[in-house]
This record gives C-alpha cells, structure tokens and sequence, in this order.
C-alpha cells in the first residue's frame, strides 16, 4: 500500500512514515481513510469474535440448526466496536499531533473542520461537476496538506516567491476573483430553487449620514453579493455576502 499504492493515487513518492499515518485517519480526521492492515488487523479479528459470538457458540455446540441471530445482542456488540475504533482513532490523531511538526498539525486540524473533507466522500457525478482528472486530485492532496505542487515556477509573475500559500493569495491575473465569483453564482442558483427574486450583486441604498461600522464601503455604487427574498421568512429581503478564506495565509495563522 505504501510503496506502490499511495503514490500511485496521491504523485506524493516516496510517502514519509508521518504522511503514511496521517493517510490512515478517516476523512473527517485529516486523514484519507486507507487504513493500515498491519496495525487493525487483531483489532477487527477481535471485533468480529465479538459480533459473531452466539453464531461461533451454535457452531462449536453443533445447534445451527436451530440457531436465531439475536439482533439486539449483534446490534449492542456494533455499538461497542463502533465506540473502541472511535476512541482508537482519537488516540492515534493525538499521537500524530504531539509527535508530528506544527505545520503538519495544523493541515490536520483544518483537515477536521466541519465539511472540510466531504469532496473525499462525495460521490464522483460527472453530472453534478463532482469528478476530478488525477492532476486535479493530486494537486488537491498537496495543497489539502500544503505540500509542494510540482510543475509550478518558482517565481510568481508578480515578482515573488511562488508557493502554495502566494498562489492562493496573489491578485494577478483575477484567480482569487474568480473563484469568489465561482461560488456567488453556485450559490444563486441553488437560492433560485428555494427563494424568490434572487439578484446578484444588488445595488444598495446609497450612504447619507449615518454611523456605520469601521470599514463599511462608503461608495455610491456599492454592491453586495446576492441578495433573495424567503431565506429566512416569506417575505423577508435577505443579503449575503460570499467570502473565501485562505486558512494559511499570514493574517489567519497567526
């Protein structure tokens, strides 16, 4: 798994001992849930023992015939394993966290939030835009653990160093607008299944004299990013406005 497998779906070749055991946490962990056989082997044979204990006594006492699978008894026994992996798995992570560098910690806790991970859980719907070429997939695991992405210069052309965190920042070339407006106009159109009289970038009511927070934009043509009505209540006019964070850049690591 680790020699020819990971590499092959991740381009990461060699894959470090720390990555390996990163890999192995579940999704929702900041891991890519492949599982370590070596290390859950004796406890899934022993989850199994349990599961299927009244099944083995029937076996052993020669009474299949007549043996009735107790689902209550199966069902509190799937608790219990589901419980003692959760706790495992809680322990590795923090294993992992105490023994692995602060930058690699970090990747993992942001790899934890909540919805961080479902586009490794989601099903692949060509339909739905859900599939991804394996550049694509393999640049997601670099950058889902701020590794470095082959192929790029190393100089940016705005005249700096280039990496994972000054690509995702720099506003030459309109990328960070243009993922903005990726998501404003996903998000429209989700609105107009369920809301009503859904408006991108609204104009909003100019500014006279009043006292508005430090930082509001001030200009006559002032826009926010949607707008609909029915969000909250039938009637209700509702503003959003859409807003895309690098975790990692320098004002949200500190």
């Amino acid at each position: 798994i680790k020699q020819q497998l990971i590499p092959s779906l991740t381009g990461i070749n060699p894959t470090p001992d720390v990555l390996r055991e990163v890999f192995s946490l579940s999704p929702k962990n900041g891991g890519l849930g492949i599982i370590n056989p070596t290390e859950t082997a004796d406890m899934e044979y022993e989850f199994s023992l349990l599961i299927n204990s009244s099944l083995i006594d029937a076996i052993v006492e020669n009474k299949i015939a007549s043996f009735h699978p107790k689902a209550d008894v199966i069902h509190k026994a799937k608790l219990q394993c589901k419980a003692a992996k959760k706790r495992a798995e809680e322990d590795k992570k923090f294993n992992l966290l105490s023994s692995c560098s602060k930058e690699l910690g970090r990747q993992i806790a942001l790899g934890s939030e909540k919805g961080a991970s479902s586009w490794l859980s989601t099903l692949p719907l060509k339909e739905c835009g859900f599939t991804l070429s394996k550049q694509q997939f393999q640049d997601a695991i670099r950058l889902r653990y701020n590794l470095h992405l082959e192929g790029i210069s190393s100089e940016c052309a705005c005249g700096k160093a280039n990496s994972i965190d000054h690509t995702l920042i720099c506003k030459l070339g309109g990328y960070t607008a243009l993922r903005h407006n990726h998501l404003r106009d996903t998000l429209a159109n989700l609105l107009g299944v369920v809301c009503k009289d859904v408006v991108s970038e609204p104009p909003l009511l100019p500014v006279t004299n009043e006292d508005l927070p430090r930082g509001t934009t001030l200009k006559q043509d002032a826009r926010l990013d949607i707008s609909c009505r029915g969000f909250y209540s039938a009637l209700d006019k509702t503003f959003i406005d859409i807003r895309v964070l690098h975790p990692n850049s320098q004002s949200n690591a500190q």
